[in-house]
């Protein structure tokens, strides 16, 4: 089998609309090259049967030499579909091919033998149609066109050869078995048009999805691009990083989301990222991390997969109940005992229509909402098929059996007495009086198979069904109808078949392997029946594969999309957050969604903004570099659990309005309002202005007391020197490369100023804040 092929989506070189042909093509790849193994398999059998069971080439010429073609022309496609420009340009093309050359095929076995029989070659017919919908790479409407011509050349070619150019009298039952053909071909055309709806709804909402994912996925890159960019142009690479891994090692064991959103927010910095340099000059380079990504374990992605909702359940019991029915037409059509077919039948019914009326109780409450208006339960009925495994199991065992156990039932439940006699050898059958009329009684036997095979189709309609229970179900009903055929009811098929030879040789008593070299492979009902069903049981196999390997790959695609989509919208959370934590989120958003220019100003002027600066003098003479401290850096790591500390009371609803500028040193840089509505920094009131510098006040306050509990925990005794002003400031960014925010005027002068000459532990305000932080309910 050819490696599977990569394909490139160009969404720049069609519309959604191209770019989902060009999708399905892909999806089609897989079942074409399926098929054509298939056939190659089918026909090398074929060739190898003929040959062992030591037939004669010379008799059945037209067998040999179109079974040899069609081999040849299917390993030809098979080569052109390996490759790739050939199978995405011309694929209605091979696959016109290969259903003309199964159609020639089917033709030859009906012509190639010595009889022509109303139902004759009329699985391979069935199979023709039913691959044509799910196989072949064809749209819905050349599907329905190429079913159709199928069909009817199939049910006209017949016709016309077993009543216009037929020598003998036709029949009497012949209009039966033409009706039985026609059901047997509408109910694979419905079937397979089934199928081929919700595939390629399936297809559609996958690619549907993927468009967007990869949409999402394009937009949240090129906005943590953007963040990435900005974060490295204010901050080392080398520390970006540790910090964000830093986070990514307390979310990795978390998979509750507001957890992973409240550990993303809560004590990020309490950690040292800081680093020696002796004298040494170089480029940090990032180094790529690799992706926050939840992996689920095998049996629990499984456990998922199997416990998904299944909306078009109740649609799989509808397409298996319009299977029952097609079985019990055809059974109709041929049975003797019509009455007790009418029994079982609406026995039957009863237990396929309770299990389709569990699967649409909802929809009944809504068409007689008056007379079902107390059973209030019904919709749960429904919502639970849909929702629970457990639920729909007994359901499609229920369902699978009942139709199974139809397609059997003029075998097994009618008893039909041979009308020929086995003397010793059972090989040896003696032909009776009134052939004709024995004849035409056991023409059912060939369609009992056709309903055997229409049930193995039902098997297959339930496609979001556990494959490995599709399985069990197929390999049972298989072996059944093997054991049916093969041994229970032998001596029928045996008879049947003897009868058939001596309509051409009269009152001979040849042995079973002369009939088969006379009859040929596909016209003995015995070795033909067993053939076919062996073709479709391999056929459903690799379908319901296929169908289960679809929607693997588009939950683990989706479950794909997902992770990444969360992964990135982890990383860019952890970039807001370090963006942040050095640019306003006003001023940080405006930079990701431009691409500025080194020459852009990015600035604005406010009437009044409350600055204020702390510092903590006494860090200075704290400060050493020695061995004990290792040159500081356990100095720089108290001093930066001080900062964080006072970060942390930037979290809290009350300190909103305050946003943090920078520090220098120990000084510890901030000012309120400056994050205020867009368009209203110059039209700020007086009361606003008044919450502006009490909120100020209060921080400052909630700082000393921060810096008091950091001194009883390290037995220092740091205090803090502040200096509060308010005034109109210009705040903007200079650098667009390497943005760097800050405020100008003489008020932040002046804080600076009250900072540098206050006195320890005191605040020292502008005779105006003084003033006014008693109306704010502060006392100073």
């Amino acid at each position: 089998m050819p490696a599977k092929r990569k394909y490139l989506l160009n969404e720049q070189e069609l519309k959604h609309e191209a770019l989902y042909r060009k999708f399905s093509c892909i999806s089609q790849y897989q079942p074409l090259v399926l098929l054509l193994g298939l056939s190659m398999l089918s026909c090398g059998v074929l060739i190898i049967l003929f040959f062992a069971l030591q037939l004669s080439a010379e008799e059945h010429c037209a067998f040999v030499s179109v079974v040899s073609c069609s081999l040849c022309v299917f390993l030809a496609v098979f080569v052109l579909v390996c490759t790739e420009t050939l199978t995405q340009r011309w694929r209605r093309l091979l696959g016109l091919v290969v259903w003309a050359t199964h159609l020639t095929m089917g033709f030859t076995f009906i012509f190639s033998g010595p009889l022509i029989l109303p139902w004759d070659q009329v699985p391979f017919f069935l199979f023709i149609i039913f691959t044509v919908y799910t196989m072949l790479p064809f749209q819905m409407c050349y599907a329905v066109v190429l079913s159709v011509i199928s069909s009817l050349s199939h049910i006209m070619v017949l016709t016309l050869r077993l009543t216009v150019f037929n020598i003998q009298d036709p029949s009497p039952f012949l209009a039966n078995q033409l009706l039985s053909n026609a059901v047997v071909f509408l109910c694979g055309s419905v079937v397979g048009a089934f199928h081929k709806v919700l595939m390629e709804r399936t297809l559609r909402q996958t690619f549907q999805d993927t468009l967007r994912c990869l949409g999402i996925r394009m937009k949240l890159e090129i906005e943590k691009r953007q963040q990435e960019n900005l974060l490295q142009s204010v901050l080392p690479v080398y520390i970006s990083m540790k910090m964000k891994l830093a986070i990514m090692e307390r979310l990795q064991d978390c998979k509750d989301k507001e957890e992973q959103q409240r550990l993303v927010k809560d004590n990020n910095f309490h950690s040292l990222y800081v680093k020696r340099h002796e004298n040494v000059r170089q480029w940090v380079k990032s180094e790529e991390i690799s992706s926050l990504a939840v992996w689920f374990p095998k049996k629990e992605l499984e456990k998922q997969y199997r416990a998904i909702d299944l909306p078009m359940f109740k649609h799989y019991i509808g397409c298996a109940t319009f299977i029952f029915f097609c079985i019990f037409v055809v059974q109709m059509f041929v049975t003797k005992d019509s009455k007790m077919l009418g029994i079982w039948f609406g026995v039957l019914a009863c237990v396929l229509l309770l299990t389709l009326g569990i699967c649409f109780a909802g929809h009944l409450q809504r068409l007689f909402p008056e007379k079902l208006s107390s059973c209030q339960w019904l919709p749960a009925v429904s919502e639970a098929v849909v929702r629970r495994p457990c639920v729909r199991l007994p359901l499609v065992t229920i369902t699978t059996a009942v139709i199974i156990i139809l397609a059997v039932f003029n075998l097994c439940f009618i008893q039909t007495k041979s009308p020929c006699d086995i003397n010793g050898n059972p090989d040896l059958i003696r032909w009776n009086n009134s052939s004709e009329q024995h004849l035409d009684s056991l023409f059912y036997l060939p369609y009992s198979v056709f309903s055997c095979i229409l049930a193995l189709i039902a098997c297959g309609v339930f496609l979001r069904v556990s494959f490995e229970l599709k399985v069990v179900f197929l390999t049972l009903a298989s072996t059944a109808y093997y054991i049916i055929i093969l041994s229970s009811k032998a001596d029928l098929f045996s008879c049947y078949e003897r009868m058939l030879y001596n309509q051409l040789n009269k009152n001979s008593t040849e042995d079973s392997g002369t009939i088969l070299r006379a009859l040929g492979l596909v016209k003995h009902p015995e070795v033909m029946s067993c053939i076919y069903i062996t073709l479709f049981l391999v056929t459903m196999l690799i379908i319901s594969q296929q169908n289960e390997s679809c929607f693997r790959q588009d939950f683990l695609l989706k479950n794909k999309n997902r992770t990444e989509q969360d992964e990135i919208e982890t990383r860019e959370n952890l970039n807001r957050l370090l963006l942040e934590n050095v640019l306003p989120a006003h001023v940080a958003a405006l930079f990701v969604g431009e691409n500025k220019k080194n020459e852009d100003l990015y600035y604005k002027s406010y009437d009044c903004v409350c600055v204020m600066f702390a510092s903590v003098p006494d860090f200075k003479e704290f400060y050493t570099e020695c061995d004990i401290n290792k040159e500081g850096l356990e100095c720089l790591r108290l001093l930066n659990e001080i900062i964080a500390d006072f970060d942390e009371l930037l979290s809290k609803p009350k300190f909103s309005g305050v946003e943090k500028i920078k520090t220098i040193g120990s000084t510890y840089m901030a000012a309120a309002g400056l994050s205020g509505t867009p368009g209203q920094e110059k039209n700020q009131d007086r009361d606003r202005q008044q919450a502006q510098i009490g909120n100020m006040v209060e921080f400052a306050i909630a700082l000393i007391g921060k810096l008091d509990g950091i001194n009883r925990h390290s037995f220092n005794s740091f205090r803090l020197r502040v200096g509060i002003n308010h005034g109109p400031v210009i705040a903007g960014v200079i650098g667009a490369r390497k943005p760097q925010y800050d405020i100008w005027g003489n008020t932040v002068n002046v804080a600076s100023r009250m900072e540098s000459t206050g006195e320890l532990g005191q605040d020292s305000g502008h005779r105006g804040d003084v003033g006014r932080a008693p109306e704010a309910g502060l006392l100073l």
